[in-house]
């Protein structure tokens, strides 16, 4: 399935959930047209990667890309100008090995990282904004830095 650029501008919603529909990528340009979105569900989608930009404008506090069957690596700059972004859940996603060290670095005021239940092999990160931040169970080898 594949969502247009311009077929949410203009909705007035504050909670969107994208889930579930067979989403092969992340809908970015239309994402960015969305104002009151505080709540962004993309779980379940059968997306290959979080690529650079992926996020890129989106105007969520909260977002989750769980329960994605390819889901294989999330890219550096994945969440590029994400500026109000608090809190983000990427779990129970069985392909998951890698997670950039640099996913995160355009939401400055992320607060919550949830990486739980992934097939991570390492993590290598230098967030220092995080308050909340899962990792468990999966982790073989973990630096922090």
């Amino acid at each position: 399935m594949r969502i247009e650029s311009g077929v949410l501008a203009g909705l007035n919603v504050t909670h969107l959930d994208l889930s579930d529909n067979a989403l092969r990528r992340v809908p970015t340009l239309a994402l960015a047209r969305l104002s009151e979105a505080r709540t962004l569900l993309l779980d379940g989608n059968p997306f290959p990667a979080l690529e650079s930009g992926s996020l890129r404008g989106a105007p969520a506090e909260y977002v989750s890309v769980s329960r994605c069957p390819l889901l294989r690596r999330a890219e550096a700059g994945a969440l590029d100008r994400v500026p109000h972004l608090r809190a983000l859940t990427i779990n129970a996603n069985p392909r998951l090995s890698y997670v950039s060290p640099e996913v995160v670095g355009g939401a400055p005021r992320l607060a919550a990282l949830d990486l739980s239940r992934n097939a991570l092999y390492a993590l290598v990160s230098s967030i220092t904004s995080i308050r909340i931040f899962c990792i468990a169970p999966q982790i073989v080898e973990t630096q922090m830095t």
